[in-house]
């Protein structure tokens, strides 16, 4: 359990839960009564009422209000009826000028002074009308009195053309020059009406204040009406332009549409209003109707039903008031009473009397106060043994345990193993200070990790963060390991906290370190007793190149570069070898000098040749290899690798080189060379045998690259050659095995996505072809891109991009073989260098041999090695 929570664990909660549970439990719940006692009345009593209250007065505030609305658009409807009414007067007028025979015969002949006497002077004799014209049937105006401009030369109010062909004889409301008028429009025919018309009569009156008063007394509601030309006509002065130009404003701005209704209270008083649309006899809007009508009756029940609440709310409330004081008197105030005394008891509190409450809530208790006040010194003696037990049993447990919550600080309860690991008190500490102490970046990573773990709500995401979190750091240079454990009930932090668990694992590693050394040592045990001619081979060209080749490249003629290539090329081959074999000191320390002549080579000014003798002479080669001589001995035995074993024959191979050199040179017959063949067999070995180890280590290579690829065969090779002649060569033939693995085998998604079996096959083949050696390496691997190559050599300014651009396929594959030419971008112990296939080329030719490659994108790679025999050359 956390350390947090037992050592910050308070005497209540022990009490409660190892002596007073279930006592503890209903005094509790009688604690809570009076709340719930409150809280079950309300919902059961109270609410019920209130929504009913509610649901009564808005469902009768709401059927007043959809009453007045349904009467203030009725009196709408019928101030339209009104102004219909009003035509239809004009409209009697205008229709019994209409039938006159006189009237029709002389609008046909123009009787222009006819018209005068008896059209014209209609406005001045008849009442209510404001003005008149005669047109004909095109529109054209004879005679016309009212100077309205719609009726001057043509009539200009489209709707009266339009209807007259449908109807002849109508009315409407239009908006003209002079303002909003009632317009009657007849035909103009014979005295009996049955003639065919020849013109139309309009005649009109313009609606003004007085109509809309008129209007008013007939509705009992005050209106007026804006149009949208500008004109306004109102039926009581105190309903002015702009006060109806703010309400429709209002309308608009709180998102109504026309013929909206609402009321406004004043006085208990309610006023219905309401704005329709204005609309012309073509039904088109020209402006707003607006209606004021008083309505007393829904004001006063309105009232007198808030009235009505707010009466019954106040009785609601003094019951409330009334149960609740009866409830707290005699049921909760004395079994709260009881669980303070209770807890005072469980605390360590002297109580001197039962409180009078107590006593009268249950007598019966007091009995056992007595025994409890016992118990509490009792249980307060077990609780301070315990936490000092757990204590001391987790300052001993050889871990550190502290805590913190979101504000990343650690909390004052901590093992001391904590203070001894950090070597300070870590309490009030940051832990990101703590862990990463010289490292600002990583103190903000962890920082942010945390914060954002504490922040998060969601659990699948919590657990996510989690993991991100560091598992080992190094303290005082101690491999520490770092476990966490969530703590969600905490009282210090009162929110989720976060304990870590420290461990010293230096122990651990230093094991881990030694168990790892002891298996690289079996490995190159193994592989040395398994391949024991190639590793006697290796050892003596490894003691041939520091104990004679490395003097002799210092002493040949070339320049200091043309040397320290020589050698670099030279300890990168031995590298690889030794690396196949193992070795536990000789190979990383040729990497160690193979880093240091890479640096010289890349230096713009190379030291001089006295300095790169001396540092030539610094590197202990033969003591790399007495070392590790020494650990197959300790295995093996001290006769290991030494010429004194019985019953061999060990003959000097100069001697014997020597010795067939005469055989050759005198025995001349065909017959002879039998035995110098068989003299060499001695010593001559299979070609296949120099390639023995190699399948192990491309598969070893391949597991470390996380390539899946089949077993390498070797196939064909048995014809005999002069070791001392084909093994340099053939030792660097793993530089083109290692680029098969490293360049041309993919990975196993690459090769599925490329339709492609998820193993990746290498063929070794070795053929004999008119006295020569033809080796074939091949893979069916991603091919070499001959396009990255082209970029490389403009990249590394080894071409022109035009001239890069004219290379042939073959000429941009004879660059994978030059010096410090790779297409890899980083390096490593594996590839990058750029040296591994010149090496290879440069082996090959030195046979009087050459080498081929043919690729093709996406299929694969072939390298073909043909080297003639001796007796061919």
């Amino acid at each position: 359990m956390a350390l947090h929570y037992w050592v910050t664990i308070n005497h209540h909660r022990i009490l409660n839960e190892a002596y007073m549970g279930d006592l503890m439990s209903h005094t509790k719940q009688n604690h809570s009564l009076s709340y719930e006692m409150i809280l079950w009345i309300s919902l059961l009593i109270v609410l019920p009422l209130v929504i009913l209250a509610f649901y009564f007065y808005s469902t009768m505030t709401s059927g007043l209000k959809d009453l007045e609305k349904e009467q203030a658009i009725i009196k709408s409807q019928a101030a339209e009826k009104l102004f219909d009414k009003l035509g239809e007067s004009i409209l009697g007028v205008t229709i019994s000028n209409g039938l006159w025979g006189d009237n029709r015969d002389a609008l046909l002949n123009k009787d222009i002074e006819w018209l005068q006497q008896n059209i014209y002077t209609i406005s001045d004799l008849v009442p209510n009308i404001d003005f008149v014209a005669e047109a004909d049937l095109l529109g054209q105006v004879i005679i016309q009195h009212g100077d309205v401009s719609e009726l001057t030369d043509l009539v200009k109010l489209p709707t009266i053309m339009e209807r007259f062909q449908d109807t002849q004889g109508f009315t409407g409301v239009t908006d003209t020059s002079k303002g909003l008028a009632i317009v009657a429009v007849s035909p103009v025919t014979g005295d009996d009406g049955l003639d065919k018309p020849v013109g139309m009569l309009v005649t009109g009156r313009f609606i003004d204040s007085a109509i809309l008063k008129s209007i008013q007394s007939t509705l009992q509601s005050d209106l007026a009406v804006l149009l949208h030309s500008g004109q306004f006509l109102s039926s009581n002065e105190a309903i002015s332009k702009n006060k109806l130009s703010g309400f429709l404003n209002d309308l608009q701005t709180a998102g109504n549409q026309k013929n909206a209704f609402t009321t406004e209270k004043h006085n208990n008083v309610s006023m219905a209003k309401v704005a329709v649309s204005f609309q012309d006899m073509a039904d088109q809007t020209i402006g707003d109707l607006y209606l004021e009508s008083p309505s007393n009756a829904s004001g006063e029940v309105e009232a007198g039903l808030r009235k009505l609440g707010i009466y019954a709310g106040i009785i609601m409330i003094l019951l409330l008031i009334l149960v609740s004081y009866l409830l707290r008197r005699r049921i909760i105030l004395p079994l709260r009473q009881f669980a303070i005394t209770m807890e005072r008891m469980a605390s360590g509190a002297p109580v001197d009397e039962i409180p009078k409450n107590v006593m009268q809530a249950d007598a019966e208790i007091v009995g056992a106060f007595q025994k409890i006040i016992h118990w509490n010194h009792s249980l307060e003696k077990t609780v301070e043994q315990r936490t000092l037990a757990i204590r001391n049993l987790l300052d001993s447990a050889g871990q550190g345990f502290m805590s913190f919550g979101a504000d990343l600080i650690i909390s004052d309860e901590h093992s001391v193993e904590c203070n001894r690991i950090f070597n300070q008190e870590v309490a009030r500490n940051s832990l990101p200070e703590l862990l990463y102490p010289n490292d600002v970046e990583e103190q903000k990573l962890l920082k942010s990790i945390l914060d954002e773990y504490f922040q998060e709500q969601d659990v699948n995401a919590k657990e996510l963060i989690f993991s991100l979190l560091p598992a080992e750091v190094y303290i005082q240079q101690i491999p520490i390991q770092l476990d966490y454990k969530i703590i969600e009930d905490n009282q210090e932090m009162k929110s989720e906290a976060l304990m870590v668990v420290l461990t010293d694992i230096s122990e651990k590693r230093l094991l881990e370190h030694k168990m790892d050394a002891e298996r690289h040592l079996l490995k190159m045990v193994v592989k040395v007793v398994t391949n024991y001619d190639d590793f006697v081979e290796m050892v003596r060209e490894y003691e041939h190149f520091y104990q004679t080749e490395l003097y002799e490249f210092l002493h040949t003629r070339g320049t200091l570069e043309q040397h320290i290539l020589t050698i670099f090329k030279k300890v990168h081959t031995l590298k690889g070898n030794c690396g196949l074999m193992y070795l536990i000191h000789v190979a990383p320390n040729l990497h160690l000098m193979e880093e240091q002549l890479s640096n010289l080579l890349k230096q713009k000014e190379l030291i001089t040749s006295e300095k790169f003798i001396e540092l030539i002479a610094s590197f202990p080669m033969k003591q790399w290899l007495d070392e590790d001589i020494a650990l197959l001995q300790d295995i093996l035995g001290d006769e290991f690798l030494q010429d004194e074993q019985t019953n061999v024959i060990v003959i000097d191979l100069e001697k014997l080189i020597e010795f067939e050199y005469k055989i050759a040179k005198l025995l001349k017959e065909d017959k002879d060379k039998t035995l110098l063949l068989e003299l060499r067999k001695w010593r001559y070995k299979p070609v296949r045998t120099f390639f023995r180890s190699y399948p192990e280590f491309i598969q070893r290579l391949a597991d470390r690259e996380g390539i899946f690829i089949h077993p390498l065969v070797i196939e064909g090779g048995d014809t005999l050659v002069d070791p001392e002649w084909f093994q340099p060569f053939a030792r660097t033939l793993i530089h083109t095995l290692r680029n098969v693995i490293v360049h041309g085998i993919e990975d196993s998604e690459e090769r599925i996505d490329a339709g492609k079996e998820q193993y990746g096959t290498i063929q070794f083949k070795i053929q004999m072809a008119e006295e020569q050696i033809h080796l074939t390496i091949s893979d069916d691997g991603r091919g070499i891109d001959l396009e990255h190559i082209r970029t490389k050599l403009v990249e590394k300014g080894q071409s022109e991009s035009d001239d890069a651009k004219q290379l042939s396929d073959d000429e941009l594959l004879e660059f994978i073989f030059a010096e410090e030419f790779s297409t890899k971008q980083e390096v490593s112990d594996l590839a990058g260098r750029g040296v591994g296939l010149s090496a290879v080329k440069s082996a090959v030719e030195i046979l009087g041999g050459a080498v081929n490659v043919k690729t093709m994108k996406g299929r694969g790679t072939t390298f073909e090695f043909y080297v003639p025999l001796p007796e061919a050359n």
